[in-house]
């Protein structure tokens, strides 16, 4: 499959974000190229050609990407080949890992408490502040996205 500059110029784009996070640049450009691909199933040969890369980078970071859960696998009777997509609400799924960061952040702030400085003490507080006003509003935002995202659904 022939990719267009514009696309490699996105797919470039993601890979970059998704290293500034501290994962692989590679599986950033399969996140992208899996979010503007068409058909959205692309075999490791597809994704191979169309980000010009190794069929061993494919392999191995399609299997991070499956294991992050991310992207699927998906076969069909009489294909011998395996065909990788976008997992279903994938935003919605990475979305709520960030509510366990917050948790986590959050517990950092409660470990602090014993140990607070007198000089300057926001430096934790004010996370302090941040995480559990997040985590009060984060639940029922989630809640009403997913109300949403049901709808939307419906509606097709």
């Amino acid at each position: 499959m022939n990719s267009t500059e514009g696309q490699l110029s996105y797919v470039e784009y993601v890979g970059r974000l998704w290293e500034s996070f501290g994962q692989p640049r590679t599986a950033g450009r399969i996140l992208g190229w899996l979010m503007i691909c068409d058909p959205p199933e692309q075999s490791s040969s597809d994704l191979a050609d169309a980000l010009r890369i190794s069929a061993g980078s494919v392999s191995t970071t399609t299997r991070q990407l499956m294991q992050l859960g991310i992207a699927d696998r998906v076969t069909y009777p009489g294909d011998r080949a395996s065909y990788f997509r976008l997992h279903a609400h994938v935003w919605i799924e990475v979305v709520r890992a960030r509510m366990d960061g917050l948790r986590a952040l959050h517990d950092m702030t409660e470990a602090a408490q014993p140990v607070l400085p007198d000089t300057e003490p926001e430096r934790v507080t004010e996370l302090a502040w941040v995480t559990e006003f997040m985590m009060e509003e984060w639940p029922p935002l989630m809640k009403r996205m997913q109300r949403e995202l049901e709808q939307r659904g419906s509606e097709r």
